[in-house]
């Protein structure tokens, strides 16, 4: 699929935006001098950037009946438009990170073999993490977007996958098996898939986490001050 011209102004903070792009579930609602709206039509999640308040008022308004529930704003004047619009009650600020290197950072574990999630891992993963519905992980464990990592005694010591939008997150390793270097092992396989499938390497990090900061940096990614805002929560009915 095309890369939206808006995209090109900035291809780091539009990351998210272009994978969408490139794996081919973008469905573009509108590219602007000014702004772009964009639904991700395997998750359902929205992106958007407007360049001001005027710019982004004005595309929501002209494309009001979106039944957007959760979006990416790529900066204050979407997130501010998005909240007023759809009365999102939940903003949650993150920096972002992407690998923009050609070659992954080649790291490894003794011992840890990374394998497909199956489902009965299920289970495990919605145990030990909490930031998303089981239906979710369903969803990206029937997609081969989650893995398991083993050690030699077969024992999981964590997962971690690609959300619905094609970011990398769920990294969770299990508070026994920590500082065996499984965590950086684990992100620099997926980074080395990502890359190889032609996609992009990006993932969010919430303000104050600092252990995902640190590895992020220490794997080679690069992370800007930029803030994206996730805004979701009811109501979503638009607002006249």
């Amino acid at each position: 699929m095309r890369i939206p011209e808006y995209l090109e102004k900035d291809r780091f903070l539009y990351a998210g935006f272009i994978q969408l792009f490139l794996r081919g579930t973008a469905q573009l609602i509108e590219e602007a001098p000014d702004g772009i709206f964009v639904k991700d039509v395997r998750s359902g999640v929205y992106m958007f950037a407007a360049d001001n308040a005027d710019a982004a008022e004005r595309i929501l308004l002209k494309h009001r009946d979106e039944p957007c529930r959760i979006a990416v704003a790529a900066n204050d004047a979407a997130a501010d438009a998005l909240q007023k619009f759809y009365g999102f009650t939940k903003r949650v600020p993150v920096h972002q990170g992407v690998y923009e290197k050609d070659e992954p950072p080649h790291v490894t574990a003794p011992g840890l073999t990374i394998r497909p999630a199956r489902e009965e891992d299920v289970q495990f993963v919605t145990e030990h993490y909490r930031l998303q519905a089981r239906g979710e992980i369903e969803e990206i464990t029937k997609t081969g977007e989650l893995f398991i990592g083993v050690n030699e005694k077969g024992e999981r010591v964590g997962f971690l996958g690609r959300h619905g939008e094609g970011s990398m997150g769920l990294l969770v390793i299990l508070p026994e098996f920590r500082r065996h270097g499984y965590a950086g092992a684990m992100e620099s396989f997926l980074v080395d898939k990502t890359l190889k499938e032609g996609l992009i390497a990006y993932g969010h990090i919430l303000i104050g986490n600092d252990a995902s900061t640190s590895l992020q940096n220490g794997l080679g990614f690069t992370i800007r001050d930029d803030l994206l805002y996730w805004v979701y929560g009811a109501p979503t009915q638009p607002s006249a």
